[in-house]
This record gives structure tokens, C-alpha cells and sequence, in this order.
């Protein structure tokens, strides 16, 4: 192997390992500090409460090997991250909740949505069409543990008729299960079929309430 190539290959795992554990540390001293520098006390705004308690979920889920998933509803973003990394922004184009009381609290993904394959062709060896991003599904439902659905849809502008039969669904899931916490996400359709393909079974997520 090229000698010059190892040592950047080096550098780069160096620059990673330490940007992590940078932002372990920013996090882990930002919790620590917050309490003795900020007392709790009955006129403490719960905007503050609420950074401290994201910031300490996602100390947590960033000490995993694995992915997670940061819905930011102010900002209209759903973001997937890894150690604190952001490695991939989905814009919102306009959502809806129910219950956001309920959303202060971690979730886990039961299942990936189902992809549809497309059909063998008589003869043909199936593995000459392998699953595309073109596969994904364009509008698709996820939940969550504890009593968490979200209805992922693209535009009216994109696909009207799918914008429509979501929402139809959309009232019907929340007339059928009102207990239940439901939000809508609206995604272009590009982005959409994106967030579909880098679902896994399992996936934690934290949700960003609106701001009061």
C-alpha cells in the first residue's frame, strides 16, 4: 500500500477520533456545569429544562456505536447523527403533532418501512435488479415505542394524490387511536425515499418539541 496514502488515511481516523471525543467532552461539562450555574427554581424557563434533558439523551446515544435520529421541529429538520455527528439533514416542509407533551422522551423504530421489490422478470436472475433508492416508498408510516406514529408524506406540488391518501389516514389514525402521539412530516419526495433507505429496526430518536 502507498505509504502516503496510510498516513492519510491515519490522519483522517485521528481527526474523527478526536473531534468525538471533543464533543463528548463539551457535552458531558455543559451537563455537569448546568445545575450549579443555573439552580433549578419555579421561574427557570422550560425552554432550559428541555436543552438539558436533549442534551443528556443524546450524551447517551452518542457513546453508541450506532445511528440516531434528532427531530428538530423549531428548526424543521430531521437529522441523522452518530457520536454527535451530523451526517445527514432532511428539511421539513411543514409538519403537524398531537400530544406534544409527550414527546419528551426517547423512542426506538419497531420496524424499517417495507420496501416494495420490484417484479421478477420470467427467466431473469433477480439479483440483476437489486433494491434502488427508486425503490423507496414515497410516503410510508414508522412507529415508535412508547405510542408513537409518524406519517411521512411528499407535498401536494409533488404527488397530490399520495398528499391526499395520507392525510385521510393521517385523521384516521388520529381519530381511531387518540391517545396515541402522532405527527406528520412533510419531505420532498427525493428526501423522503432517502430517509427510508437509511432507516434501521431499532433506531433511537429524540424529538425537538415547538417552542412555547
Amino acid at each position: 500500500m502507498n505509504p502516503d496514502l496510510t498516513h492519510h488515511s491515519s490522519l483522517i481516523t485521528h481527526h474523527f477520533s478526536l473531534t468525538r471525543h471533543f464533543f463528548f467532552a463539551f457535552a458531558f461539562c455543559t451537563v455537569l456545569l448546568a445545575a450549579p450555574l443555573f439552580p433549578a427554581s419555579a421561574e427557570e424557563p422550560a425552554p432550559f429544562h428541555e436543552a438539558t434533558r436533549l442534551l443528556e439523551e443524546e450524551v447517551r446515544l452518542s457513546a453508541r456505536p450506532q445511528l440516531y435520529l434528532l427531530l428538530d421541529l423549531p428548526d424543521r429538520a430531521l437529522i441523522v447523527k452518530s457520536h454527535g455527528m451530523e451526517l445527514r439533514r432532511f428539511p421539513i416542509e411543514a409538519w403537524s403533532v398531537s400530544h406534544e407533551s409527550e414527546l419528551r422522551r426517547l423512542f426506538k423504530l419497531q420496524a424499517r418501512p417495507s420496501v416494495p421489490r420490484p417484479k421478477a422478470v420470467p427467466g431473469q436472475d433477480p439479483t440483476l435488479d437489486p433494491i434502488e433508492l427508486r425503490h423507496m416508498p414515497m410516503a410510508f408510516e414508522l412507529n415508535f415505542d412508547p405510542n408513537l406514529t409518524i406519517l411521512v408524506t411528499p407535498p401536494w406540488e409533488d404527488q397530490p394524490w399520495l398528499w391526499i391518501k395520507t392525510m385521510l389516514r393521517d385523521w384516521y389514525q388520529r381519530t381511531r387511536h387518540p391517545m396515541m402521539t402522532h405527527i406528520r412530516l412533510v419531505l420532498r419526495t427525493e428526501a423522503g425515499q432517502s430517509l427510508a433507505w437509511v432507516l434501521l429496526d431499532g433506531i433511537a430518536l429524540l424529538v425537538k418539541p415547538p417552542q412555547e
